[in-house]
């Protein structure tokens, strides 16, 4: 949540070692001093090396990959000997888990990839040039958070009988009454998934 701001600073200021979060140190825009990375390589490079192997195929769950970034584009390269990066499964992990897949925000701004070019620069490496930076006009920090609100029963039953299929709502219904008969009028809920039937006029078949 912090960003890469205080460690851009840190770095400013001489610091050897940084011990910090994995998540903001991916996207440290800095190389040599002078000069700095583009932003919008930079960012868009940690955003793929995140996930290690994810932007690889076929998928081997946390293998390694090997980025590397210029002043001009970023190149991913998959180490398994199995796996290889390609431009179809790069650019699908470059656009998943957003409500828009050409956007990644992050703390002071987000990268554009409308105009991202992915090319095939080996068998098992793919380029990519063309993110765009965009700066926020305030900085924003997402916070998230959770409470308990209680615990969740998930339970399977299976009916052969019937006369007891034929009657799947009334027998519900009876469910739902014993429930609230036991647990009082509120404070819950009860969710029913009905499968294995079709419904046959007002009734249940099998």
């Amino acid at each position: 949540m912090a960003g890469v701001h205080p460690y851009i600073k840190l770095l400013d200021a001489g610091a050897d070692v940084i011990i910090g979060d994995a998540a903001a140190m991916r996207d440290l825009r800095r190389a040599g001093d002078p000069p700095r990375l583009p932003p919008a390589l930079a960012y868009f490079y940690g955003k793929i090396l995140e996930c290690a192997s994810f932007c690889a195929e076929p998928y081997a769950a946390k293998e390694s990959v090997l980025g590397e970034i210029t002043m001009d584009d970023v190149k991913v390269t998959a180490l398994l000997p199995e796996q290889r990066c390609t431009i179809a499964s790069v650019a699908g992990h470059a656009m998943y888990e957003r409500a828009n897949p050409f956007y990644e925000y992050f703390l002071g701004g987000h990268i554009d990839m409308r105009d991202c070019r992915y090319e095939q620069y080996d068998e098992r490496t793919v380029r990519i040039t063309g993110p765009r930076y965009v700066t926020a006009h305030e900085l924003r920090v997402k916070l998230e958070g959770s409470g308990k609100i209680g615990e969740r029963y998930v339970g399977i039953v299976g009916v052969r009988d019937p006369y007891t299929i034929a009657h799947i709502d009334e027998v519900i219904a009876w469910a739902r009454g014993q429930a609230a008969e036991q647990l009082g009028p509120g404070g819950w809920e009860l969710h029913f998934t009905v499968y294995g039937v079709t419904r046959s006029s007002a009734k249940w078949s099998r």
